[in-house]
């Protein structure tokens, strides 16, 4: 089955989203942390079913009315299943320098990807550009290698960033002023180098800067906010949600039938309706210690926690994996059928768990804010203060 879809790119215009989303705790991380789907039949609504598929975003497939340019865009990834293990060892598997900056450092935050390209923001290295405090690049290469396509430029305090049917949305943040607002803005995701047009989305007034962004459906983003809240963002109707979260979030995963949230400060797991309209918290352990991250398989949520790595079936709600693991400095991870990733600051790198018996695989050793996963790959980003700035793919 084809991997790509025949759409038309969009030409410059403003969606204006009014309204907030109300969620549950979520705040960013120190240096901040940091994110689907696709599917089904383009006339079905955006809900995901019980067997976890998600429909396509009919954004993916409606032609604009300008008439623009007809452009393969590459196929989202489905929310569930998860995507597929490794198909040999890590040892065999082959890494491939994906992108060198123009100078050095710089700073990768907030990898995603499609079936062709990956997508990243680049601090550069002014203004606290390491913890996401400059201004910043959005760019994309080709899994293949290439060129990097810069899609935008001069973006103020970007570290959260999400794909969602023909566009790329990021989040930026000025502080500093009378009311401080983060901004979700877009651009077309296959837009041509030197054509690439943004568009403000919407302006979240309240609630901080955004840490984390991700794509809970077609047409459905969650921004993870810094001041304790979170917002649902509907980018087909132009509607929004905001809510409270509480303080010391430190995870957020959608999953087929609900959103989960996890905090640092406590062992109770937040289960919210996919409409936000109600939450239930469930403690699966007896330890009072908060997670540090949070990532879900679709069955499963895989959790990090300072002393150890666990599973929690989402039907039964109770731990159905543990793992003794010393975990510091985490500041994103991901999961796929077979293994659950890590990425860590301060020399920690990017670590494999295999989810049957926990065992450990260190893929790289260096400063890692942000990684990702798909069907193809494992992508990371080199964070490293004086020389950072590299984007890597091991191929799966």
């Amino acid at each position: 089955m084809s991997r790509f879809l025949r759409v038309a790119l969009p030409a410059a215009g403003i969606v204006a989203l009014s309204g907030f989303v109300s969620l549950v705790s979520l705040v960013s991380l120190a240096c901040s942390s940091f994110g689907e789907t696709d599917s089904a039949d383009p006339s079905s609504t955006r809900d995901i079913d019980a067997s976890g598929q998600v429909p396509t975003s009919d954004a993916a497939t409606e032609p604009h009315a300008d008439g623009g340019p007809t452009e393969e865009l590459p196929e989202l990834r489905k929310l569930c299943p998860p995507a597929r293990g490794p198909s040999k060892g890590f040892a065999d598997s082959k890494k491939t320098l994906l992108y060198e900056p123009p100078s050095r450092p710089r700073f990768p935050f907030a990898i995603t990807t499609d079936a062709k390209y990956v997508y990243w923001i680049e601090q550069d290295n002014t203004a606290d550009g390491y913890n996401g405090n400059s201004n910043a690049r959005i760019l994309r290469v080709s899994k293949a290698g290439g060129v990097a396509v810069e899609i935008a430029s001069n973006q103020p305090s970007a570290s959260a960033l999400a794909l969602d049917g023909e566009y790329v949305y990021w989040a930026t943040y000025t502080a500093g002023s009378a009311t401080p607002s983060a901004t979700i803005a877009r651009a077309g995701r296959v837009c041509a180098a030197g054509s690439c047009v943004v568009e403000p989305l919407t302006t979240l007034a309240a609630g901080g800067r955004v840490s984390k962004l991700v794509s809970a459906g077609p047409g459905v983003l969650v921004a993870r906010m810094a001041s304790a809240n979170a917002a649902l963002i509907d980018t087909k109707q132009a509607t929004a949600k905001l809510s409270s979260l509480a303080q010391a979030a430190s995870g957020v995963a959608p999953a087929p039938l609900a959103i989960y949230a996890t905090r640092s400060d406590s062992a109770a797991i937040v289960e919210y309706s996919r409409d936000l309209g109600s939450s239930a918290p469930f403690t699966p352990t007896t330890s009072n210690d908060g997670y540090l991250s949070l990532a879900s398989d679709c069955t499963k949520l895989w959790v990090t926690r300072s002393s150890s790595l666990l599973a929690v079936d989402i039907a039964l709600r109770t731990i159905s994996s543990a793992f003794p693991q010393t975990f510091s400095d985490v500041f994103d991870s991901a999961v796929d059928e077979k293994f659950f990733y890590v990425a860590r600051a301060n020399a920690g790198g990017v670590d494999a768990f295999e989810k049957i018996t926990g065992a450990k695989t260190n893929l790289w050793s260096g400063n890692v804010f942000a990684l990702d996963v798909d069907d193809d790959g494992i992508y990371w980003g080199d964070h490293a203060q004086s020389t950072g700035g590299d984007l890597y793919m091991l191929e799966k």
